[in-house]
């Protein structure tokens, strides 16, 4: 991983490597086996384009916030992102492109802010055949995707922990803009308020699942 000039962000990380302060993700964050990622409390990571953070084999990411300094997740400039004419960051995705090892510590997300995330699937946060992942006060607004999930896409999963989650004014094409989840057991979640969340398809709407959840 590199950090360059302005606080730039980017590459891959097989080690453990502490991120706080204001910094620009500048390209694509890929954490493989050994690499842990801890981001402090008070950190704010703005991403330029539509870069994400990948996780596969034992990485694992710890974003721990405090009630009284967030860690937020967001993109540099806003313009035109409602109208669908610029990025938006691509979000974390968990087993995206290659299995999770069963050994991995837990990933924990804790009073994390995340906002103008924009993919096909998973606009926050993208798990997939994976099953150590805790999340508590986590925030999720105005994302976009093409399918599935805007808010968090869950895919063939177990023993996933949401508490104190905030989905609101996300929007998909298809289905679950708050949250999707399919094969996935147990799920766990406790305190969660999904609000304004919208999918686009009306005929989607009426046999696949609503705005908030599917």
């Amino acid at each position: 991983v590199y950090i360059g000039v302005g606080g730039c962000v980017g590459g891959v990380i097989n080690t453990e490597l502490t991120l706080s302060g204001a910094l620009k993700v500048c390209s694509d964050i890929l954490i493989i086996d050994g690499g842990v990622l801890n981001i402090l409390p008070g950190t704010t990571l703005s991403f330029t384009d539509n870069y994400r953070i990948d996780l596969i084999g034992t990485a694992v990411i710890k974003a721990i916030g405090t009630e009284e300094s967030k860690i937020v997740f967001t993109i540099e400039d806003t313009t035109g992102f409602s109208s669908n004419t610029n990025y938006g960051w691509g979000g974390i995705r968990f087993g995206d492109y290659a299995s999770m090892s069963a050994a991995a510590d837990s990933s924990i997300l804790a009073h994390c802010f995340m906002s103008y995330g924009k993919s096909s699937k998973g606009g926050s946060l993208f798990v997939k055949n994976f099953s150590r992942l805790k999340i508590n006060h986590l925030n999720i607004q105005k994302n976009f995707v093409t399918e599935e999930g805007s808010g968090i896409y869950l895919y063939s999963c177990s023993n996933i922990h949401l508490s104190n989650l905030s989905i609101s004014d996300c929007v998909s094409d298809k289905k679950g803009a708050g949250l999707f989840c399919s094969s996935t057991n147990p799920l766990y979640i406790t305190n969660a308020i999904f609000h304004s969340n919208k999918i686009t398809s009306p005929l989607v709407d009426q046999y696949c699942g609503g705005g908030d959840a599917a």
